[in-house]
């Protein structure tokens, strides 16, 4: 998920080229154009690699306000993972891990296959966790 050199790279970027996504925006035209057909997205919307960074945060903020979101449809992966997760959350690995919030994360787990799928976002960072301190070997 996010190795060392990478993000070491990534925090060495000049401020000036990480503003308005510049530096990424850089990239995606010197492809030739061929990246900027595909959509980018943000906070699960699909917006148009065109938009400016204000424009961006008008439709996330208008989105926030009145768009739904489809849950469910978000994470049906980790749904269809149903074992597999859970497996992983009752682990001893994951239980006696002074870095996960055992408890917390068992909660959201149960809250989110009993149909809450907004608690996925929780699965999510926990699997993000797990996996980092992982590749890490913390």
């Amino acid at each position: 998920l996010a190795q060392k050199d990478i993000i070491t790279a990534g925090l060495n970027i000049p401020l000036w080229l990480k503003q308005n996504s510049r530096f990424i925006k850089d990239i995606i035209k010197k492809d030739g154009g061929s990246l900027s057909k595909i959509k980018l997205v943000n906070n699960n919307i699909e917006y148009s690699f065109t938009l400016s960074y204000k424009l961006l945060m008008l439709k996330l903020l208008l989105h926030r306000k009145f768009g739904k979101i489809n849950y469910y449809e978000r994470y049906k992966p980790f749904v269809d993972s149903k074992g597999y997760l859970l497996d992983l959350i009752m682990s001893k690995e994951v239980k006696e891990n002074s870095l996960i919030n055992y408890s917390k994360v068992s909660k959201y787990a149960k809250d989110f296959f009993e149909g809450d799928y907004s608690k996925g976002k929780y699965l999510d960072w926990f699997l993000t966790m797990y996996f980092w301190l992982k590749a890490n070997g913390l």
